[in-house]
């Protein structure tokens, strides 16, 4: 099991090494709060909710499934 974390811990910082350290995903969405780019984006959105999933700064809700009679429900917390 610790050879398996190590390893994760490797590739994560592989993958996050062109961030600088400290940085926080706070100051940085704080920093670009009036960004155009949002309004930008939004024209272009077909809520398709993918961005809830990558987004490491989405913490509003919390997205589950629940079963229904024949079906899936996707439920929001």
């Amino acid at each position: 099991m610790q050879q398996g974390r190590s390893k994760a811990q490797e590739k994560l910082a592989l993958i996050n090494g062109q961030w600088p350290d400290g940085v926080q995903f706070r100051d940085c969405l704080e920093r670009g709060y009036d960004s155009q780019i949002f309004e930008e984006q939004g024209l272009l959105c077909v809520e398709c909710q993918a961005c809830t999933r990558i987004c490491p700064t989405c913490h509003c809700f919390y997205l589950y499934e629940a079963a229904a009679e024949r079906y899936f429900l996707r439920m929001k917390m």
